[in-house]
């Protein structure tokens, strides 16, 4: 199988990541106490971009907290934290956050079409601001983009559209969990002018047998979900959207091109 491939050359991981770094506004945080189950802390956010103009793009999130560092943050601050998101009382929370196993949810607007919403772990809290005072880690640069680090297979390279179709893996090595993105190609990657450059260009889901096997570690900007309508039943679907910005890793066909020395697999936060 390919994951075991993969798994081959990250013997000493255990670990698939696939990790969204962002800066957010922590709009609510809410313990949520299930029939069935243990209660759990979820936390919606807007994750800060910037649109071509310059302007704030906000996008929504919404998580269950996981990770041992930003449980111990939250629990310091549980008597400040933003309670109703719609509301907006009290001080502003702004954090630098690591998200990991992101998916998308659709959901049906008044209007009748389809919207979707990411949702994710919250693993770790880097750093955060309330008000305008930093309590927690160092507030760097806030003109850095947000970038998903998703280690996968490139499914389909499409140059002449500038798409392509990447399944992004998380959990264990040996039974990995799959997510499916579709990101365009908006700028010169010289890894992926090397695969176009050998014809290492696989075609899609539909030619798992003639396919080139190109297992990539990538760097991923403007993660966003889109809600639609499936052409053969007419069900509320949800796809994972982005860009392609950079990659840290590539083996084509069991050739390393990119990255030999770093691991594409790294034990979970």
């Amino acid at each position: 199988m390919k994951t075991q491939n993969a798994a081959q050359q990250t013997s000493a991981a255990k670990y698939f990541d696939s990790v969204l770094y962002a800066r957010a506004c922590i709009n609510e945080v809410k313990t949520i106490s299930p029939k069935k189950g243990d209660k759990y802390c979820a936390v919606n956010a807007s994750i800060l971009s910037k649109a071509e103009d310059g302007k704030t793009v906000y996008t929504t999130v919404d998580l269950i907290v996981s990770g041992n560092p930003a449980k111990e943050i939250l629990r310091t601050h549980w008597g400040k934290r933003p309670t109703d998101r719609m509301k907006h009382e009290g001080p502003r929370w702004v954090a630098d956050i690591n998200i990991g196993s992101i998916r998308t949810e659709s959901f049906g607007k008044r209007d009748g079409s389809v919207g979707a919403v990411l949702k994710g772990r919250l693993l770790n809290i880097r750093a955060l601001r309330i008000g305008e005072e930093v309590v927690a880690g160092t507030m760097g640069d806030d003109s850095r983009e947000p970038m998903l680090v998703a280690p996968g297979y490139i499914n389909l390279l499409d140059p002449e559209k500038g798409k392509i179709s990447f399944s992004m893996l998380d959990g264990k090595v040996d039974d990995p969990t799959y997510q499916y993105i579709g990101l365009e190609l908006k700028e010169e990657i010289p890894a992926i002018n090397e695969l176009i450059a050998h014809d290492l260009c696989p075609k899609g889901y539909q030619h798992p047998n003639t396919n080139p096997v190109i297992f990539a570690t990538l760097e991923i900007s403007g993660l966003h979900a889109e809600g639609y309508r499936s052409k053969k039943d007419g069900a509320a679907k949800a796809a994972l959207k982005g860009a392609l910005s950079g990659v840290r890793y590539l083996k084509a066909d069991g050739n390393v091109l990119v990255g030999g020395k770093k691991n594409t697999a790294v034990q979970a936060a």
